[in-house]
């Protein structure tokens, strides 16, 4: 939310400072870059790129085949193979000569690749050094070779600011150059008779030690490398080295040392690399740096048996500043969500992986509670409310979090695996954090192949209504109907839409399903009239998205008048969340559906908000108590007095009353003695297609079962082997192998096996899978001490107490089979003396609170 108390102030970007003082750095240190974008060839120079080739921008057009005129005839083909290595990402560092109006110039050029997020070259970036007066003292050197030092090269040597030194064997330095002053503030004469590696430190030291072997072990090798020094003032000095072997050499007898200064240049490319691997706004470490730093994590994890958590950050509601009070605002939004992020962090790595992304790998935290801990401080801190130029805003954020290598075996994977817990959290509400567990991959897998399928569900007509009658509680008669729609996908089978309405939420195609089940519903309605049925009327359900489209209301109408039906008939349902999230704009909208005529029911009536105090500001004519409620009436005392509340309260604001989920007489009767008007559910019937329900419009009545709970089909035994039903649910994992002949990796999930035979098994889970011999199925215990594995495929389901029973046949061939009855054989004797349950992964609770236990 946001409180407008004063115009917002303009903010200086931090970039900018960055920009500026790059621009700088180069022209302190004589160094131009280049940017060259291998898709289109396209290359842009820095000013101190032109300045060092002496050719102004306007009289350059910037293409290679230009720039390799100026480079001299004896290096070009060196070159233009450099540039050809560029293409494919290969980076190099090439010393060449360029011609330019003042002669010729040495160049030294270095360059480095930056890569999309799939890895692969999109930019090199490279930066060129004048070094042609290094190059021409040591030209000079080489002529002046016989001369024994000249007076001309005393002074060159003095002046420049390479370092030349002579060490012995042991490392006594016995000579070094007057410019070491100038380099690294050091006089000869605190230098000359003093061991060379008394001046380095640590590795640079262990580094300096093993030049000098390399160099006496290979007399005719020039050694390379990079060194740091401190200075005399105490600053880090880096330092390019090369040694030569002169020891044969009678007027030197020692090793050559030429170094220079190159911190300049060093400090520049670590600029390059900064900004390359760094967000521009926050400098924070961007998408590149952190998939390179979760590879490294994830190796580190395999090779010292460690873990660690990666927690995929990801704030909502701040386009609503952006678009409210500008794009200054959001900035410093940013930086402050940033900088409350680093207070509850500290120095654990944060990075910024998109617009309102961020990544945090997380190490050192020995404990799933020590994660959930840091998850809900980052909740709490980013809940508080910002102030940004005495502007109020609110945000919110959610977390998806996945440990290493519990539920994850590569950097890809735990990357993957956190979004799909970032997923869950988001669908939850605000300010939701979810741990990654195996079962939502399973979920995840279902739910993308769904996503993918149901925009062509209405074309191919999968989708269909059901009906669930409203009765009468005391007379049974039928007074209305809940239209429930259903998706009967080719491969997982008929669908509730718990199942893949969300996932139409998700987009704009909530809105054709909408109007689709609309026009059916008119339609069999219009046919229900020509065949004299009974007159009642029909609920439907419609989502906030529905309701936000433009012209809701006379896109209902228009539909409505398609049929030449009353509106009258029509009941439409919504939830009151619905209507708290855009007040106004709802009860504009429910006004206008009743003056048509069209009730208004308020479905899962106490599942969210304050129901009670804004039940009397909503004007419905309808209350739909919710199941929860209904289940638990007999069983706890505080759902029986809301209930008995909610009952009271709907009379006295003359709202009619509708209780859902009713499964057995004891629920009905509390119902009838409560005076409760109307109810639905599994004890009177299912919900059924069209055709069955006009059987039940024919008789007008839909009488309670005597069976008590309807919903659950007892299965008949056509066991062909015996089964071992244990005392205590066997805990496995499962996991899908394979679906439709087509092989498939979606990762295990938890689930109890209840009992087990030669045949096959039963196991619990809370995750619901279509019933299809195609589908084969993977499960891991460990029984006896042994660790077992069974392949099967489901061959039977049911529901109960929201969990889902699956009978599974295995696949095994004679050989196998025996081989399982021999165990099974033990199972049964250990069973008999109490003592199998120490020697597998037993659970000794209810399946409800195992699976209550794993989310």
């Amino acid at each position: 939310m946001l409180h407008f108390k004063k115009r917002l102030k303009k903010t200086t970007i931090p970039s900018e400072f960055i920009k500026e003082n790059y621009k700088i750095s180069q022209e302190i240190a004589n160094i131009g870059s280049w940017t060259r974008d291998l898709a289109n060839e396209k290359i842009h120079f820095s000013d101190e790129f032109y300045r060092i080739i002496e050719i102004s921008p306007e009289n350059f057009k910037g293409d290679l085949e230009e720039y390799f005129l100026l480079v001299h005839p004896d290096d070009l083909d060196e070159y233009k193979k450099t540039k050809l290595k560029e293409l494919k990402g290969i980076e190099h560092e090439v010393g060449y000569r360029i011609t330019t109006s003042k002669g010729i110039k040495y160049l030294h050029e270095k360059t480095r690749a930056i890569y999309d997020k799939n890895g692969n070259p999109v930019k090199m970036v490279g930066i060129i050094q004048d070094i042609t007066t290094h190059k021409t003292v040591g030209n000079s050197l080489r002529e002046m070779e016989d001369n024994s030092f000249t007076k001309k090269f005393q002074f060159l040597v003095k002046e420049s600011w390479d370092v030349f030194e002579i060490i012995e064997a042991d490392g006594t330095i016995k000579y070094i150059s007057e410019a070491v002053e100038n380099v690294i503030g050091f006089k000869v004469e605190e230098r000359i008779g003093k061991k060379v590696l008394d001046f380095y430190e640590g590795e640079e030291r262990e580094k300096l030690s093993r030049m000098i072997e390399e160099t006496i072990k290979e007399p005719r090798k020039k050694v390379k490398g990079t060194l740091v020094l401190k200075s005399k003032t105490g600053e880090e000095v880096y330092l390019e080295a090369i040694m030569k072997n002169a020891m044969s050499k009678p007027s030197i007898q020692g090793i050559i040392i030429n170094f220079r200064n190159i911190t300049e240049r060093v400090e520049m490319e670590k600029k390059m690399v900064h900004i390359s691997t760094h967000d521009d706004l926050t400098d924070l470490p961007n998408k590149v740096y952190f998939k390179k730093k979760l590879r490294e994590q994830c190796e580190y994890a395999d090779e010292t048996g460690s873990k660690f958590a990666l927690m995929i950050l990801e704030i909502h509601d701040i386009r609503e500043c952006n678009c409210t009070i500008g794009i200054n605002c959001e900035n410093c939004l940013l930086l402050d969500i940033v900088k409350r992020l680093k207070e509850v962090l500290g120095d654990i790595f944060l990075s910024r992986i998109s617009e309102y992304k961020f990544a945090v790998i997380v190490q050192g935290i020995k404990t799933d509670e020590g994660y959930e801990k840091l998850a809900e401080e980052i909740v709490e801190v980013l809940k508080k409310e910002f102030i940004i130029d005495k502007f109020q805003i609110n945000i919110s954020a959610n977390i998806g979090v996945c440990i290493y290598p519990d539920d994850a075996n590569d950097s890809i994977s735990i990357h993957k695996n956190a979004n799909i817990a970032l997923v869950r959290a988001t669908r939850e509400g605000k300010n939701k954090y979810k741990f990654f567990s195996s079962g939502l991959d399973i979920q995840y897998y279902k739910e993308f192949v769904l996503r993918n399928d149901l925009h062509k569900a209405i074309e191919n007509n999968q989708l269909k209504v059901y009906y669930q009658p409203i009765v009468n509680l005391n007379t049974s008669e039928i007074i209305a109907a809940e239209a429930l729609i259903r998706w009967e996908h080719p491969d997982w089978g008929t669908m509730s839409p718990d199942e893949f309405m969300p996932l139409a939420e998700e987009s704009d195609i909530i809105i054709d399903i909408g109007k689709w089940m609309l026009r059916d519903v008119c339609s069999d309605y219009k046919r229900w009239i020509k065949n004299k049925k009974s007159s009642i009327k029909v609920s439907v359900n419609f989502s906030i998205t529905q309701f936000s489209e433009n012209n809701f209301v006379g896109n209902i109408i228009n539909i409505i008048n398609e049929y030449n039906l009353d509106p009258k008939f029509l009941i439409i349902e919504i939830t009151e969340n619905i209507i708290i999230s855009k007040f106004e704009r709802m009860m504009y909208s429910i006004k206008k559906l009743q003056s048509y005529g069209i009730q208004i029911a308020l479905d899962d009536f106490g599942t969210g908000y304050s129901s009670f105090s804004h039940l009397s500001s909503f004007k419905v004519d309808i209350l739909k108590i919710d199941k929860s409620f209904i289940n638990k009436v007999m069983k706890d005392k505080t759902n029986s007095l809301l209930t008995k509340t909610i009952i009271n309260m709907a009379k006295e604001l003359n709202i009619k009353l509708v209780a859902e989920g009713i499964e057995n007489w004891d629920q009905l009767l509390y119902l009838r003695g409560q005076n409760c008007y109307a109810g639905q559910g599994y004890l009177y019937c299912n919900p059924i297609p069209a055709e069955s329900f006009e059987i039940e419009l024919d008789r007008g009545k839909c009488m309670p079962s005597f069976a008590n709970n309807s919903s659950i089909t007892k299965l008949k035994d056509r066991r062909k082997y015996f089964r071992i039903k244990f005392h205590q649910p066997l805990e496995a994992k499962m996991t899908v192998i394979s679906f439709k002949s087509k092989n498939i990796n979606v990762g295990n999930t938890k689930v109890l096996i209840k009992n087990i035979g030669p045949g096959g098994l039963l196991y619990v889970s809370n995750i619901k899978l279509h019933i299809d011999k195609d589908i084969s199925m993977l499960f891991t215990t460990n029984l006896l001490g042994i660790e077992m594995k069974f392949y099967g495929s489901p061959v039977r389901i049911r529901e109960k107490n929201g969990l889902y029973e699956y009978g599974i046949k295995f696949k095994l061939d004679e050989h196998e089979r025996t081989g399982l009855i021999k165990i099974l054989n033990q199972v049964q004797v250990k069973m008999k003396k109490d003592i199998l349950f120490e020697e597998g992964s037993f659970f000794s609770g209810s399946p409800a609170m195992y699976f209550s236990l794993q989310n």
